[in-house]
């Protein structure tokens, strides 16, 4: 949990903590430095919370900004699939990787669902679901396939979507 950028949230942290003290000791006015407790306490309370717990971390980011679709690119074309309600971008590897508010079981239903509805407006070419591997093969022609691999942990609500063109 603990890596090398959480270090920039410790450096951040302690600038504020100082501009604060600073602004506080230079205060003449006792009125003033009233208001300043009153606005900058909850904000240093939230700003601590949302950069050193992940969990209230995805919370946040998943209503305030959460991804509503992920986009596929083949042959200057795009094929753009829905993804679940509060759904939030964690990182990219050669996949990238969701973290979504609900269960994986609510994920492949809604998986199941929108790949049906791409079906039936041949969007995509097929897609089947490989138990083995926890996840949906999805060919959208002969040459281009993406999986959407359910990442089945303790954590058990990420998902990632992998495009493998295959020659």
């Amino acid at each position: 949990m603990w890596g090398l950028g959480s270090i920039f949230y410790f450096v951040f942290m302690g600038i504020v903590i100082l501009l604060i003290l600073l602004l506080t000791i230079l205060s003449i006015n006792k009125k003033i430095l009233k208001y300043e407790i009153i606005v900058f306490i909850p904000l240093i309370i939230f700003s601590s919370f949302y950069f050193f717990n992940q969990e209230f971390q995805l919370d946040i980011k998943s209503y305030l900004s959460p991804n509503k679709e992920h986009t596929v690119f083949y042959n200057n074309e795009k094929l753009k699939i829905k993804l679940p309600d509060k759904t939030v971008w964690l990182f990219k590897t050669p996949t990238d990787v969701y973290y979504s508010k609900y269960s994986v079981k609510y994920c492949k239903k809604y998986f199941e669902n929108n790949l049906n509805n791409l079906k039936k407006a041949k969007k995509i070419s097929n897609y089947t679901y490989n138990n083995k591997e926890s996840c949906y093969i999805v060919t959208i022609k002969p040459k281009i396939i993406f999986k959407i691999n359910f990442i089945e942990n303790p954590d058990a609500r990420r998902f990632s979507i992998t495009e493998i063109y295959e020659k």
